[in-house]
């Protein structure tokens, strides 16, 4: 990737269970994935970076106009799907509703497979051609297979996706028909996720594993960029978004500080992550003090998140509290968001001010017809 200011070299540092080390060989990294711990990605952070797509030899719009904040790739981008650019919207019945005026929503379900993975996959797909990858493959119940099936198709890679056997069929339907290879796997999601990296590493396939593949979180981070951007360079209050495997939340904290980190005033947004009270281990860990553990789900949500390590992080160095809601209840009350956020230093019962200005994160498309009233 090419820009006006001089071409960045990042480093790594993989947080272990020990603490920090620096990371030899990142290309590694982004072709194996790691094995131990979360690889953040850092570069050297100066005022310049912010102007993003100057010279560019990019489009100027999507997330490669972020190349001065993404990995370098050894030529030029030429992924061929539209990634990132997505709508910063002001819904203004939903608004009204919860009593949030200054209501944001970043509107993730216009990528190429309808959900914010879709960022993740652009990055791991275009190193995996570039780098000449036999095949990229990944562990999945649903949206990351879609992704990925699309991505891969696009750009002629095979992919391999690792799903439970009980996996609801219809999810599985865009990974089909692009031509994917669906790997059904009888031991659950986590055994699936498990394979997947084994069958990589065995047959040099790149593993696209979200969390452990550093590109992943690189990609998910350029939300909190264009929000920055389309919110007039200025960070939102709050920021709220589903928490999944954890590597949204710890995404959009990294984006956010990085953004800082180059010098963009103000006060970087408290982040609070949201699961369903059906599955939620996140919350459940924070509310009680306790480990973050993996869970038996009642709700369409994964109860076995494969990087918990990247929500743990996420709450502990840089987001507010996890929230639990109930999938079944698709109204939202205006009291909750409002007063019973939890922030750095807070318990999660106390009450903060309410914020000025919030952006809400919807990263996939809702399930049925009954939330979509909201967004206008």
């Amino acid at each position: 990737m090419t820009s006006t200011t001089a071409p960045v070299t990042p480093t790594g540092v993989e947080w272990t269970a020990s603490g920090p080390r620096p990371v030899a060989d990142l290309d590694a990294a982004f072709t194996h994935g790691t094995t131990e711990g979360i690889v953040e990605v850092r570069y050297d952070y100066r005022a310049e970076l912010l102007d993003f797509g100057a010279g560019s030899a990019e489009s100027a719009t999507g997330l490669w106009r972020y190349a001065g904040l993404l990995p370098p790739f050894p030529g030029p981008v030429t992924y061929p799907l539209r990634v990132g650019g997505t709508a910063l919207l002001r819904p203004a019945a939903l608004a009204r509703r919860i009593g949030l005026p200054n209501l944001l929503v970043k509107d993730e379900t216009q990528g190429p497979s309808l959900s914010n993975k879709d960022r993740s996959t652009a990055l791991v797909v275009e190193y995996a051609r570039q780098t000449g990858a036999a095949a990229v493959a990944a562990a999945s119940t649903g949206n990351v297979a879609a992704s990925l099936a699309v991505g891969a198709a696009a750009v002629g890679i095979p992919a391999v996706i690792f799903v439970p056997s009980d996996v609801d069929p219809g999810k599985l339907m865009a990974s089909a028909t692009t031509g994917a290879t669906i790997v059904l796997v009888e031991q659950g999601y986590q055994a699936a996720f498990a394979l997947s990296r084994q069958m990589a590493r065995r047959f040099g396939w790149l593993d696209r594993n979200t969390g452990v593949n550093p590109l992943t979180i690189e990609g998910k981070k350029t939300v909190a960029f264009e929000i920055w951007e389309q919110n007039g360079r200025r960070f939102p209050d709050t920021v709220v978004a589903p928490i999944g495997d954890g590597v949204t939340l710890y995404a959009l904290a990294k984006g956010f500080a990085e953004l800082a980190a180059c010098g963009a005033p103000g006060r970087q947004p408290r982040i609070v992550g949201v699961q369903s009270s059906g599955c939620a281990p996140v919350a459940s860990a924070w509310r009680d003090g306790g480990r973050i553990e993996p869970v038996q789900p009642d709700t369409v949500a994964t109860g076995s998140p494969s990087e918990l390590r990247c929500a743990g992080r996420s709450c502990s160095t840089r987001s507010g509290g996890p929230r639990a809601r109930s999938s079944r209840s698709t109204t939202p009350r205006s009291s909750t968001p409002c007063t019973s956020w939890a922030a750095p230093g807070c318990s999660p019962s106390r009450p903060v001010p309410a914020p000025t200005q919030v952006c809400a994160l919807r990263s996939t498309p809702a399930s049925s017809g009954a939330t979509s009233r909201w967004w206008s």
